[in-house]
């Protein structure tokens, strides 16, 4: 902060600065800074970057992350875009202005036990449509309540070759479409499943220690070596993705165990 000069008679002095709030000794930031340090330049403005998500840290005078135009990945879902700054009674004041022309969105639907695989797909295809949207979606599917459907649908689910069908539909639907799920995710809803002979307070204490990012890193080994690889495994979704399918399988071997013996 002390390269920033202080100010003298301008109209307006505006400051912008690449760096994160400093929080704690302990955090490892980009470019600390604490707001203090910024107020009391008493700047007309200051224009952030780093942070991609539009953020109002304070409002006099305003610090603000105007964050990205475009939501990168669904870790950057919300809306995006610029700030257009203007004088109102001799203060700068921004205004908000969504330009991003795709939403990352989150669409979950519950597994009915009637369920094949194409009246899931129906239905999947059918609440897509009524979330309406000036905007192209990417969403994100979670199905949840998936213990209930049959062993070989679950397979499916789990195996991706439920979603080449998915794909498929809609590919079919794309010329009148604006939405297009990008991933699946099967998701047991965790009271009612049955672990065979796993109990369930050693899985969820096991998966504690053995889902972890350092071990979900040491995994993957050298596909850690290529950046954008690097930067998705550390996000803390892809851990509770991947616990979530180490979930669905454990349904799908203790249904099948059950059939098993009911034969």
């Amino acid at each position: 902060m002390p390269k920033f000069p202080e100010r003298q008679n301008e109209d307006y002095h505006i400051g912008m600065l690449h760096g994160s709030v400093k929080q704690g000794k302990d955090s490892d930031h980009y470019a600390p800074f604490e707001l203090s340090e910024l107020v009391a330049k008493h700047y007309d403005y200051w224009a952030l970057g780093h942070i991609h998500k539009p953020q109002l840290l304070a409002e006099t005078p305003p610090i603000v992350y105007a964050g990205t135009i475009q939501g990168r990945h669904k870790n950057e879902a919300g809306p995006h875009g610029f700030d257009m700054v203007s004088d109102e009674t001799g203060r700068l004041q921004p205004t908000f202005i969504p330009v991003s022309p795709i939403d990352w969105v989150t669409l979950t639907v519950s597994a009915e036990s009637t369920d094949d695989d194409a009246s899931l797909i129906d239905r999947i295809m059918s609440q897509m449509s009524q979330q309406q949207s000036d905007r192209f979606q990417l969403s994100s599917l979670i199905i949840d309540n998936v213990e209930v459907l049959s062993p070989d649908l679950l397979q499916r689910l789990l195996d991706g070759t439920w979603q080449g069908q998915l794909d498929h539909e809609q590919q079919r639907q794309v010329a009148t479409g604006n939405a297009w799920i990008y991933e699946v995710t099967p998701k047991p809803t965790a009271p009612k499943i049955e672990y065979s002979e796993l109990d369930e307070r050693f899985w969820q204490a096991a998966s504690q220690n053995v889902f972890t990012a350092s071990n979900l890193q040491l995994t993957a080994g050298k596909l850690m070596q290529t950046p954008f690889l690097a930067a998705h495994f550390a996000a803390s979704e892809v851990q509770e993705q991947i616990t979530n399918r180490a979930e669905s399988l454990l349904v799908q071997e203790s249904r099948q165990e059950a059939a098993e013996r009911e034969d």
